[in-house]
């Protein structure tokens, strides 16, 4: 199993290592995707969606899927989480403060990799004062993917059976208990990303299924549009 190194080392080494290392983990959720069982993705149709994007979207088993939509829905959740983030970001902090600030106790010490590749996002947007609209929301769509992933590898195969807030807080490494209540708490990524759940928990076209249908065929999707928003 790969493990992925620090994203931060990109102020060190540059953004090509960044872009290596976006690709590495984007073939690595292709091959999870593709090792699913025939009844959850036919190989063939997944092929299909990973190289025939176009300008307004792809298909997803008879409907289409608007990724600009899911690129606009993205960007608007990534500036939530910065925003909420930056509640407890001061100017001048570092990296380090920040985590301080956002888990007195223990600092975030048990953070993922992909968790802490999003807040190191969301800390330098604070830091370098980014306007929401460059803002990208590409990491909210990894982290979404990676909670998604655990969730399968547990056994969870419906949508309807995902804790995003217990997927959350995993992925941040938080205690939820020592972190203060209401609104939309930093780490709750269902809440800042809650137009994209919608989407995949809410009734296709036709009725009988869901737009994301099984866990695997989301996973599948948000890996389609990790793809395009890498281009």
């Amino acid at each position: 199993m790969f493990v992925l190194t620090n994203l931060h080392l990109k102020t060190m080494c540059g953004f090509k290592f960044l872009e290596i290392m976006k690709k590495l983990l984007l073939f690595l959720s292709i091959a999870f995707v593709m090792s699913c069982s025939e009844n959850d993705i036919q190989n063939d149709e997944m092929t299909k969606h990973i190289e025939g994007q176009n300008e307004t979207g792809f298909a997803n088993r008879g409907f289409e899927i608007d990724t600009t939509f899911f690129v606009t829905e993205a960007k608007k959740a990534m500036a939530s989480f910065v925003s909420e983030v930056g509640t407890y970001y001061h100017s001048g902090d570092t990296y380090q403060d920040l985590k301080e600030s956002l888990d007195p106790t223990n600092q975030l010490s048990d953070i993922t990799t992909t968790g802490d590749d999003l807040l190191f996002q969301a800390f330098k947007y604070l830091e370098d004062d980014i306007d929401e609209s460059q803002m990208s929301g590409e990491l909210i769509m990894v982290a979404l993917n990676e909670i998604l992933v655990r969730a399968d590898t547990m056994g969870i195969k419906s949508l309807d059976n995902v804790d995003l807030e217990e997927g959350s807080t995993w992925l941040f490494g938080v205690d939820e208990s020592l972190l203060n209540r209401g609104g939309c708490r930093w780490y709750q990524l269902g809440c800042h990303a809650s137009s994209i759940w919608n989407w995949f928990t809410s009734t296709a076209n036709g009725g009988g299924t869901t737009n994301g249908q099984a866990l695997s065929w989301a996973v599948g999707i948000i890996v389609a549009l990790i793809a395009l928003m890498n281009d």
